[in-house]
């Protein structure tokens, strides 16, 4: 126990006679600035890497927003049956999934980390679909 008060105060000591002073070293680049360099690099929209695919084609899409949110829409019309969709991230791990009703015009899995994901849709009319790969 008095070692350590001993310890704090030549510490705080060192700091107060300019032994230490402050900004004297090279402190690492903050991480959260460069993701929101790299973000504001990413545009809304939905371009993804290769193509979707499943039992109808290329029917879905996978879209992000300016604020790093994801969302998931049908590429015409609504999901004409109802199912379940799947969020993947870059690992092949499921991050997200919720059930989708028929007629539903977008679903949205709101704010995701920066990496890249992909989308599963199993219906349940039967068939399933998918998306290419977006970087968020």
């Amino acid at each position: 126990m008095k070692r350590a008060s001993v310890c704090v105060m030549v510490a705080i000591s060192a700091i107060l006679s300019g032994c230490i002073a402050e900004g004297d070293y090279d402190a690492p680049e903050e991480p959260a600035e460069e993701m929101a360099e790299a973000r504001q690099e990413l545009t809304a929209g939905c371009t993804t890497q290769g193509s979707g695919g499943g039992t109808w084609g290329d029917v879905i899409k996978l879209c992000r927003t300016s604020s790093g949110g994801l969302y998931v829409q049908k590429r015409s019309g609504t999901f004409t049956s109802s199912g379940y969709i799947y969020l993947y991230n870059g690992s092949g791990s499921v991050v997200a999934s919720q059930g989708v009703p028929q007629d539903t015009l977008t679903v949205n899995f709101g704010y995701r980390p920066p990496g890249w994901y992909y989308v599963y849709y199993s219906s349940n009319a039967p068939g399933e679909a998918w998306t290419g790969w977006l970087q968020n």
